[in-house]
């Protein structure tokens, strides 16, 4: 899918709330200290996703990256449960996340939707 085709639904301006690591399980028992410092980082940034979100990447292992979306206005975490290989493409305007293509294993890239506090796989 475009991006233009899942336009942001809202938008962010202010101080962001800061990380809310208790709305995640993940984010509050699996990550190590750094990766919760990275998150409370890019979390203080201006929105790089769907208005009002900040989408942070880290690091868990070689060819490996979990995939986080902050909310700047509440702090709640969303987890993308698809792992990334080769990085994730997100424009602020957007609700679309795209998990590039992996070129060695021969896998295609996937697309996800965020609605609603979920992500929707899409063609």
């Amino acid at each position: 899918p475009a991006f233009k085709e899942y336009p942001a639904l809202e938008s962010f301006r202010g101080k962001p709330k800061g990380v809310d690591f208790s709305s995640s399980a993940t984010a509050r028992t699996a990550l190590d200290t750094r990766a919760r410092q990275l998150l409370r980082e890019e979390a203080a940034k201006a929105p790089n996703f769907a208005g009002a979100y900040r989408l942070v990447e880290i690091g868990c292992g070689t060819g490996c990256q979990a995939v986080f979306v902050v909310s700047l206005a509440t702090g709640h975490i969303y987890q993308l449960r698809e792992g990334a290989t080769y990085g994730v493409e997100v424009r602020v305007d957007s609700r679309v996340i795209v998990i590039k293509a992996d070129p060695v294993n021969k896998l295609p890239a996937k697309y996800f939707v965020f609605e609603r506090g979920t992500f929707r796989a899409v063609p």
